[in-house]
């Protein structure tokens, strides 16, 4: 379910141009299914967890378009992606003040996935 949830993102993604970033990638969903479904883009997998960094580094070794920085949002350099993807990155009141952080360090369009619980997009202007 989750492949076919991220693969309904790659027409959203078609409409930016640029890298795409999967904040807080965890086991890969979306990021991975997408770099599959288009090969062309570039596509970071951003994740804070070192455990979960190991996992998503054995993966992006398979396919050539992706690679894993593992770190925070809002550690990130700013203008580094042309859209963002997020999936349950937190609850709403944590994804709240995450936001006003991402807002001043991100400015990637969002993505919002449909059918992906608690989905959270990076909205900020560009």
């Amino acid at each position: 379910m989750l492949v076919e949830d991220s693969l309904r993102a790659v027409e959203v993604m078609q409409g930016f141009d640029g890298p795409i970033v999967d904040v807080g990638s965890g086991g890969g969903a979306p990021g991975i299914p997408l770099a599959v479904e288009l090969p062309e883009r570039e596509v970071t997998l951003l994740e804070s967890s070192r455990r979960k960094c190991d996992f998503l580094e054995r993966w992006a070794r398979e396919l050539p378009n992706v690679r894993v920085v593992c770190g925070r949002a809002e550690e990130q350099p700013v203008d580094a992606w042309g859209v963002a993807v997020a999936k349950a990155l937190a609850s709403p009141p944590s994804t709240s003040c995450v936001d006003s952080t991402a807002r001043s360090s991100m400015s990637a369009p969002a993505a919002v996935l449909p059918g992906f619980r608690s989905p959270w997009p990076f909205r900020t202007g560009r």
